[in-house]
């Protein structure tokens, strides 16, 4: 990942999923807005943002804050504004992909720019809540742009199987 420079760059090595497990233990909720993750192992470390999408309970969708990680990457404590200020304690779940974010900011895109796609390869990109900011399936081997200046709350690659995404910011 480069975002040192403009434009950005990411290839699939920038990409890091992981699979919460089934509920009632890959999502705990606790007071304050404090997220227990229990599941496949990630590379986020504290300090690190990360998205979650698909929730078998649709409340632990979005942005967190990695506080700690533990178990050789297999647990985690998150923390999320969004859930602190609800103030309430979630149901236990699981399920879904939890996602490292790239950038957890306002970021305003210029153009997004998939270089040496592979056929039939899908890139998907996210703003940092989990909303869908672009889907791209390679009919052919190649390169492929969409160009619009938009405003994306942050940036979470989920999917980047082929080539590189630069993002040219403005």
């Amino acid at each position: 990942m480069n975002i040192a420079s403009n434009p950005w760059s990411f290839v699939s090595a920038d990409v890091v999923t992981a699979a919460p497990s089934a509920s009632p233990t890959g999502l705990i909720s606790s007071a304050g807005g404090v997220v227990a993750y229990s599941g496949a192992a990630f590379a986020p470390v504290p300090g690190n943002f990360v998205t979650i999408i698909g929730a078998t309970n649709a409340l632990y969708n979005g942005f967190y804050k990695v506080l700690a990680v533990g178990g050789g990457g297999t647990t985690a404590t998150l923390y999320s504004d969004k859930l602190r200020y609800a103030g309430t304690v979630l149901a236990a779940s699981g399920g879904g992909t939890i996602i490292k974010n790239q950038y957890q900011n306002y970021v305003r895109a210029e153009d997004m720019y998939w270089l040496n796609a592979t056929a039939a390869s899908e890139a998907i990109v996210l703003d940092k809540n989990g909303n869908l900011v672009w889907d791209a399936i390679a009919p052919t081997t190649g390169n492929y742009s969409r160009s619009k200046p938009y405003w994306i709350n942050g940036l979470t690659i989920q999917a980047l199987p082929s080539g590189t995404l630069t993002v040219t910011v403005n």
